[in-house]
């Protein structure tokens, strides 16, 4: 009985040590527990905002992979023995190839498989698509996703809810993360904007989405070859892979793979970007002789830093995703120099 005794009185001793060590670690462990929720949601709030303003995420192959390229789909129109009240090379840019029976106006789309038929006079094609598949990546990687929004007559994306200095201050606290999801490296600007310069994201798409669209219309018969797309020569590099940063393709090609062609790394994003290259200086070079020793490649490298003029071009500004200067003089900058939108973190990309 006494031995008894003499063991309850020590476990009670031990109890009575324990308990506030234990105490301490539960309050640790739910502090612990709170900064991952809050960081949970710090990154989500960060990849809505980087979602809205066009960064696709699980992009998956075509639909129909035979009508990948342009020609295909134009050449599947040979069977339609109608005039159609849209143009056949309008219809095929938006992705669209002929399935009818040569009497009517059926169509698919070669990516998403969206059919669509009786067209009206003033039905445009792109409309059309994103209003009927507005997920669809290739509509959303050639027209950008505030096209898609007005298409299907919907307001302003559900980010434009956040406050966009919350936003911005999200970004500059994780800018050391390297993984928000994907090893995805966003780096935010030393200066960040203050919300009387930009109150309203959606404004920030519009113009983003404007300024690619208008800068896309590049003869790629005068592009530099180190410009073209690396698979088929014969458009300009406008994706970058996510989370290796590799831009080599054009978007038709670069919709049809599913890894990336430079690393072998599966992608999870892709993001639409415009590469920036000196129009001006590139047409006087263009006058120059050739010279034995220098070519025109050689004496103006499209991709070198258009800031400092030595290091590669490397940060794609967010929101307008215009590619400019290395990743050291994109620190230095708080406005982008081509579309002259204020931004508020660059995305490194590989050229």
């Amino acid at each position: 009985m006494t031995h008894l005794l003499n063991i309850n009185v020590s476990l009670h001793n031990v109890h009575s040590l324990m308990i506030p060590q234990l105490a301490m670690m539960f309050v640790v462990f739910m502090a612990l527990l709170l900064l991952m929720s809050s960081l949970i949601m710090s990154q989500k709030k960060i990849q809505d905002f980087l979602v809205s303003v066009g960064i696709l995420q699980q992009m998956k192959p075509p639909k129909h992979k035979e009508f990948s390229t342009l020609e295909a789909r134009l050449k599947s129109f040979e069977k339609c023995l109608i005039k159609l009240k849209q143009d056949v090379q309008t219809l095929c840019e938006a992705g669209f190839f002929y399935i009818g029976n040569g009497s009517n106006d059926q169509m698919l789309c070669y990516y998403c498989s969206q059919g669509l038929k009786d067209w009206e006079d003033n039905d445009d094609p792109w409309t059309e698509h994103a209003r009927w598949s507005s997920s669809c990546s290739y509509v959303l990687l050639n027209k950008g996703k505030n096209f898609v929004d007005k298409a299907c007559d919907m307001k302003s994306s559900e980010i434009t809810k956040f406050n966009t200095k919350e936003l911005f201050k999200l970004i500059s606290e994780h800018k050391d993360m390297s993984n928000l999801e994907n090893n995805m490296k966003v780096n935010s600007t030393k200066r960040k904007l203050d919300q009387s310069e930009i109150s309203d994201i959606s404004q920030i798409k519009i113009s983003s989405d404007e300024n690619l669209h208008l800068s896309q219309q590049r003869d790629p018969n005068t592009m530099p070859d180190s410009m073209l797309c690396k698979i088929c020569y014969k458009d300009e590099m406008k994706v970058a892979f996510i989370p290796c940063g590799h831009v080599i393709a054009c978007i038709q090609c670069a919709i049809t793979l599913e890894q990336c062609a430079v690393c072998r790394q599966p992608f999870t994003m892709a993001m639409r970007v415009n590469l920036s290259m000196d129009e001006e200086k590139g047409k006087d070079l263009e006058q120059l002789p050739c010279s034995s020793s220098q070519c025109f490649e050689e004496q103006l490298d499209p991709m070198t830093c258009k800031v400092c003029h030595k290091e590669e071009m490397a940060a794609a500004f967010i929101p307008c995703r215009h590619v400019y200067a290395c990743v050291k003089c994109a620190t230095d900058m708080h406005e982008c120099p081509v579309c002259t939108e204020g931004f508020c973190a660059t995305i490194q990309v590989y050229l």
